[in-house]
């Protein structure tokens, strides 16, 4: 997740230095713990099987069922996400290609099966609700490690687990010119060098957005994922609950299956 998409976001100091106190915790260790955790969240590229619930306000509810493509190096090293949309039968076909560039630009295009034709998302699109979710196309964008500053806040207990509350704040220009946020507020697990909550505000310092995630395993006993996801919007109110079906590392997938003239071809 940025978001994840959907999918999907997770010192080269020892565990005890990352547990020291927080005077310890400068800017390289706080980066060397980030850098462990983007190695942990992208692989070299990875499917998922996710299900999605939306929940309205009234408690209406809606499920989608998703399958979602990610590759780490696609062609300059800048990453690339597919969407595939298998449910609801409204959305059926519809897909998202997601393909990052230097210095923070993000080109994205959307194929909606009614119009048969692939549509370029500029980027004042990009902060919109995914069909109603709590997910923006913003978070099927890959994370790229260099286009952030990273800064301790504290330590602390998050459900159980030791955690380490990172601010996270886009620095390249294109990039801020282009996301909702103005900052994250990220609770770190470093034993396991994952996510446990993101918090997201905007300019003038309101969340608007929250992110938990839970049930954590390894599906290749080396990468650590969670097979619950929880998104809540206080400003709406509105909750999306996603749950991973399977997830695939590392399989092989080719640079020309993230391009806009495969969007119709995906099953």
């Amino acid at each position: 997740m940025r978001t994840f998409g959907i999918v999907w976001i997770f010192c080269l100091v020892l565990s005890c230095a990352v547990r020291a106190t927080a005077d310890a915790l400068d800017t390289t260790a706080v980066r060397a713990l980030m850098e462990k955790v983007d190695r942990n969240l992208y692989p070299d590229d990875e499917i998922d099987e996710v299900s999605l619930i939306l929940i309205h306000p009234n408690g209406q509810q809606r499920q989608w069922r998703i399958r979602q493509y990610y590759q780490r190096a696609y062609e300059n090293g800048m990453g690339a996400i597919l969407l595939r949309f298998v449910d609801p039968t409204d959305l059926h076909g519809t897909t998202l290609v997601s393909v990052n560039q230097p210095g923070g630009e993000n080109n994205q295009w959307l194929y909606l099966p009614a119009f048969r034709m692939p549509q370029f998302l500029a980027d004042s699109r990009k902060s919109d609700y995914v069909f109603g979710s709590d997910l923006t196309f913003e978070d099927f964008t890959p994370c790229i490690l260099d286009e952030y500053d990273y800064a301790f806040v504290r330590e602390e207990i998050f459900a159980e687990r030791h955690a380490i509350v990172i601010r996270k704040t886009p620095t390249a220009p294109k990039l801020q010119s282009r996301v909702k946020y103005a900052y994250q507020m990220l609770w770190v697990d470093p034993d396991r060098n994952i996510f446990l909550r993101a918090d997201f505000f905007d300019s003038i310092g309101q969340m608007y957005k929250t992110v938990t995630w839970g049930d954590f395993y390894q599906p290749d006993r080396i990468h650590w994922r969670a097979r619950r996801v929880a998104f809540f919007s206080p400003l709406r109110p509105h909750w999306t609950q996603l749950s991973v079906e399977d997830i695939q590392l590392n399989r092989g997938l080719p640079a020309e299956f993230f391009s806009e003239r495969n969007l119709t071809n995906i099953r």
